[in-house]
């Protein structure tokens, strides 16, 4: 089956591109985050790096002592071959053949034609994954923090609670949401704060809280007090005791609101990058055949078990035609170690789709 060359092309070029003639393309190239399509062959030996997109309407070559490269952080279209050349971007088609080529795409590789003597890698990369995995043992890690921070502002509500009723100091403080009494104790709940200092940095918050709690907090406290304040030093001392106790109270909530939106923030952000990451993602279709040497990488993760503890898979395939009575072999690694053999086909293999999947790399004809 045939790649459509007609159709990718309007789906990428149905926006702004820079247009190059390959005569204008001297040395490497700055992509500058664009659509960039050469329209002709990329001359021998040249780079193309920083583009969104890169269209190549015609062959990527380079020199016996050379390679082309051509990085995109998108996509790389190229209508002809690619011969001696390191491609990398997320997805890649190639209409023509790749010889003598180093691949690299995060999702996807569509190749036209036959494939010889070539290495390509799916999938971000393993220390990428790796980041991963620690930022997901983190998140689990934190759990037990949170929950001694709600047990510190339990035990600092209860201590302000005992120091109220030991004092005679008058506490019918009610601002908002922010200051609630409950049977239980005194609430703090800061949401409205932080959604009037919506925007603002970290420390800029804690300042606005910290002249909220001076300002309205101590000073409706101090003006209910008043008499009791004025009625001796020993009150004095024990009004500043419950301030601050109300003060413990109050930014213990803060630090654990902090630890919690930063914990939600990591952890939708790590979710997300579990989606994108997964190990079924990356697939290689060859429309051609492949011929001796090809070498395959699949990286990724997988998650499991209660905590949805991350895993990094690191799978390699390599295919040497015409070993043993002409039958191409796969061998199987999972990092540098050897897992396993087996024939593949009595024949060179055509047309087919690799992916991962369980402990290897598979594969299935697309005929």
């Amino acid at each position: 089956m045939a790649l459509d060359v007609t159709e990718e092309l309007a789906r990428i070029l149905d926006g702004p591109c820079i247009s190059i003639r390959p005569e204008d393309i001297l040395g490497d190239m700055d992509g500058a985050g664009k659509v960039v399509v050469c329209e002709g062959d990329l001359p021998s030996a040249c780079s193309i790096r920083g583009a969104k997109v890169i269209v190549v309407k015609g062959e990527v070559a380079g020199r016996p002592d050379t390679l082309s490269e051509i990085f995109a952080t998108d996509r790389v279209v190229v209508l002809g071959s690619v011969i001696r050349a390191h491609v990398q971007t997320k997805r890649l088609m190639v209409f023509g053949s790749v010889q003598n080529a180093l691949l690299r795409a995060t999702y996807g590789i569509e190749i036209g034609d036959h494939v010889t003597n070539t290495q390509a890698i799916m999938g971000p990369s393993v220390d990428r994954l790796e980041s991963l995995e620690e930022r997901q043992s983190g998140l689990i890690n934190r759990e037990p923090r949170q929950k001694e921070l709600q047990q510190q502002i339990e035990n600092a509500r209860r201590s302000l609670t005992r120091l109220l009723n030991a004092t005679g100091v008058v506490f019918n403080l009610s601002i908002g949401k922010i200051i609630q009494q409950r049977p239980e104790g005194l609430l703090i709940d800061l949401s409205s704060l932080y959604e009037a200092v919506k925007g603002r940095s970290e420390p800029e918050v804690d300042r606005a809280l910290l002249q909220f709690f001076a300002k309205a907090m101590v000073g409706l406290l101090t003006e209910l007090n008043r008499n009791y304040i004025t009625s001796g030093r020993g009150h004095q001392d024990r009004f500043k005791k419950v301030v601050l106790k109300l003060r413990d109270l109050v930014f213990k909530t803060r630090e654990l609101d902090k630890f919690t939106f930063f914990h939600a923030a990591e952890a939708g952000e790590v979710k997300a990058l579990c989606n994108q990451f997964g190990l079924g993602k990356p697939m290689l279709a060859v429309h051609g055949t492949i011929e001796p040497s090809f070498e395959l990488g699949i990286a990724g993760v997988e998650s499991g078990g209660e905590n949805q503890v991350l895993t990094v898979l690191d799978y390699r395939l390599q295919i040497e035609n015409g070993r043993r009575e002409g039958t191409d072999e796969a061998r199987f690694y999972k990092g540098q170690n050897l897992k396993d053999m087996v024939v593949l086909s009595q024949q060179s293999l055509e047309n087919v789709l690799f992916y991962a999947e369980g402990s290897k790399i598979r594969w299935k004809s697309r005929s």
